[in-house]
């Protein structure tokens, strides 16, 4: 047998060599591996993190703007429904017009009664200013009046005659008589010293003009509400007017946003213009820059406005991309130095880094609930008043839009009752307001026991409420009010009679040419004045 016939030599050297090797191949073939997923969930990571940040922004964004916005619109509700309130009482002490045409004594007679009523009502309601311009070529006289708060005073404006005076082709004054009213610009007012934006509201006589009458935000209020919101570090909110003129801005010196703030050319106004959305972000890139504009519209052409900074805005991130780098650096050293236990060595940060991120999750989710219940609570507020429970002013002309629209369509009744809590006034005087809060609340339950769920009733402010009747009568709205007065009666614990004034009105549904809903609301209010002249009763108290 040839011995030749099997090789009977063991290994070479070079295959030695390849076997002793072959730890180490596989030691840094899973580093390799471990270091590729350890990326790859670094980016994920980094990637989902941004993604819910963002989300998360936008929501906050949106409460911080709705928050804002209820505040601002508080303002615009007090000054609009304050001027139409001056209007409407001017109107009434100019109802023979004729009679002070040119006559000194009766226009003095006429400023001085409009003195007594114009303090009384910035006594009463707390408002800033309170003033009335007419215009000389309806009159032929000057009868002017002019009350403003500073200091915690109240003081009276100089007099002066408008037509004689710089102002008089001013757009407050001009376009207030010739569109009925008018919001301006900041502007200094010489006479008061101050910074103000004025609503001005045209005062009518038989459907003519024939003057102005208005009050004004001081801009330091304005300034100090919004110069608290912070948002991130540098973010603030800026609040413009229709042309994108500032009403407020961090830096004073810069009027309008178009010309200091977008880029020439840019879009970005023209579609917060088209848009029908009250509350907007818009995603954009300006500069190689990717940023977020978020928007909301405000009920007289306001918009609010914020531009958060994105690098404060993912500096979070920022941060964690800086630590997975260095935790990875870290982690390939360590698993160089001690390639047995590689596996286990990598693992353990990736567990730590998956559970910091489920963390996150959780605490990110809890955020988001808490974001959530903070805007039911926002949405509460801006629909529902707080003492009563019923819908507010702006819920009320809302839902009355809807109704108006709807009865229209199905040509079905819709009746309108404005109801006026009597002697309110004196009840606060004598029984202190805790008591006054107790007698609305008493009349706004007893009148929401008789509504069904198509109606409504909403408090419009003070002692005013309006009923809202769907598929109802003008008598049969009437007949469920004397029901209602019946009730009160029956149900009434108070210390002392409780009674309210009414109007109602039906809207005319079947008619071509349909009125404005103001005007409708207008019609009950009158109708419950004439009401009132003709029921009210003096408070008498049962005990002392």
């Amino acid at each position: 047998m040839n011995s030749n016939r099997f090789d009977t030599k063991g290994p070479n050297k070079s295959e030695i060599q390849d076997l002793t090797k072959l730890p180490r191949y596989l030691s840094f073939t899973l580093l390799a591996v471990s270091v590729i997923i350890s990326v790859l969930l670094g980016f994920i990571s980094l990637y989902e993190s941004r993604r819910i940040t963002s989300s998360e922004a936008k929501k906050h964004l949106k409460v911080l703007l709705e928050k804002s916005a209820i505040q601002i619109e508080n303002r615009i509700g007090k000054a609009e429904f304050f001027s139409n309130y001056l209007s409407r009482i001017t109107s009434e002490n100019l109802e023979n017009l004729n009679d002070i045409y040119g006559n000194e004594k009766k226009q003095k007679d006429l400023e001085n009664r409009l003195k007594d009523q114009f303090l009384t009502a910035i006594n009463a309601t707390g408002a800033n200013s309170a003033w009335a311009h007419f215009d000389p070529q309806t009159i032929k006289g000057v009868v002017h009046v002019s009350y403003y708060r500073k200091d915690k005073k109240i003081n009276q404006g100089g007099r002066f005659d408008i037509s004689k005076s710089e102002f008089y082709q001013d757009d407050w004054f001009q376009k207030a008589l010739s569109d009925g009213f008018y919001w301006t610009k900041p502007y200094h007012w010489k006479y008061w010293d101050e910074r103000v934006i004025t609503y001005s509201r045209a005062v009518l006589v038989d459907g003519k003009s024939v003057g102005v009458v208005g009050n004004d935000f001081y801009m330091d209020d304005i300034f100090n509400e919004l110069s608290k919101v912070r948002i991130y570090e540098s973010g603030t909110i800026i609040l413009v007017n229709e042309n994108f003129d500032v009403l407020f801005h961090p830096d004073q010196k810069i009027q309008n946003l178009r010309s200091h703030h977008f880029p020439p050319n840019s879009e970005i106004p023209e579609v917060i213009h088209s848009s029908d959305k009250p509350f907007d972000i818009i995603e954009h890139r300006e500069n190689n820059t990717d940023k977020l504009l978020a928007y909301q519209k405000l009920s007289n052409g306001w918009i609010l406005l914020t531009e958060p900074s994105t690098s404060e805005m993912f500096a979070a991130q920022n941060n964690l991309s800086h630590n997975l780098l260095l935790i990875l650096l870290i982690g390939i050293l360590v698993s160089i130095c001690i390639s047995f236990y590689l596996g286990k060595a990598i693992a353990s940060p990736i567990i730590q880094l998956y559970n910091e991120l489920i963390q996150k999750n959780k605490e990110l989710s809890r955020k988001n609930h808490e974001i959530e219940s903070q805007k039911k609570e926002l949405d509460f507020y801006a629909n529902y008043d707080a003492l009563t429970g019923i819908a507010n002013r702006r819920a009320g002309i809302m839902y009355l839009n809807q109704r108006i629209e709807s009865a229209c369509k199905l040509d079905i009744d819709l009746t309108i009752a404005f109801i006026d809590i009597n002697n309110l006034k004196t009840v606060n005087d004598t029984l202190g307001h805790e008591e006054g809060d107790r007698l609305i609340k008493f009349v706004a339950d007893t009148i929401s026991s008789f509504l069904t769920k198509e109606d409504m009733v909403a408090r419009l402010g003070g002692d005013e409420l309006l009923m809202i009747l769907w598929d109802c009568r003008e008598k049969d709205a009437i007949e469920r009010i004397h029901k209602i007065e019946t009730s009160i009666q029956e149900k009434n614990s108070l210390s002392y009679p409780v009674t309210f004034s009414y109007g109602t009105e039906t809207y005319p549904t079947r008619q071509k040419e349909k009125i404005d809903i103001e005007e409708f609301i207008k019609i009950a209010d009158e109708k419950m004045y004439v009401h009132k002249k003709k029921t009210k009763k003096k408070l008498v108290t049962k005990t002392i």
